[in-house]
């Protein structure tokens, strides 16, 4: 799920102040998410009781100069907030054939704003660029992401804490 604007910026605003805690659990929890998406689905299973569980006991390991704490990940979220991302990656998964991207799907209906002018306008212009059509608008972006960025496996915005 895509975060509303002022939740990106308020995050984005973390990252640029350097290696805070905030920062370092901003960073964990983006890698948690990113391990629940990549989890495979099981007809059956109680996800919501799982989840909900995994929600309220994640922990991540902070520094701040010599000191060390075990934080819990996600303690200061709406609970209501978490248990909507639960259904909502639950019924992805369990509705593979509706691609995140169709113009009638998921990002469309809940985040029109986000889709039609955000989303939609640049991955119009990464297919422009890949049919090598002259009028791409940003072709020289779309030959870095394309040559250097999936290339060198390259995030600059956080270090990996699990190298």
């Amino acid at each position: 799920m895509p975060l509303t604007k002022s939740s990106h910026k308020s995050i984005d605003n973390l990252l640029h102040r350097g290696s805070t805690i905030e920062n370092q659990l901003a960073v964990s929890r983006f890698l948690h998410l990113y391990e629940l998406i990549q989890r495979p689905y099981e007809a059956g299973k109680d996800y919501e009781a799982e989840f909900l569980s995994e929600f309220n006991s994640k922990t991540a390991v902070v520094y701040e100069g010599n000191q060390m704490w075990n934080r819990k990940l996600w303690d200061e979220f709406d609970q209501e907030k978490i248990e909507d991302y639960v259904k909502c990656w639950k019924y992805m998964k369990e509705n593979p054939s509706e691609s995140v991207f169709d113009d009638n799907k998921f990002f469309s209906k809940r985040y029109p704003n986000f889709y039609f002018e955000r989303f939609r306008p640049n991955i119009n212009d990464f297919y422009s660029f890949l049919q090598r059509n002259p009028k791409t608008e940003r072709p020289d972006f779309w030959h870095w992401y394309l040559n250097t960025y999936l290339r060198e496996d390259f995030h600059p915005f956080y270090d990996d804490p699990f190298s």
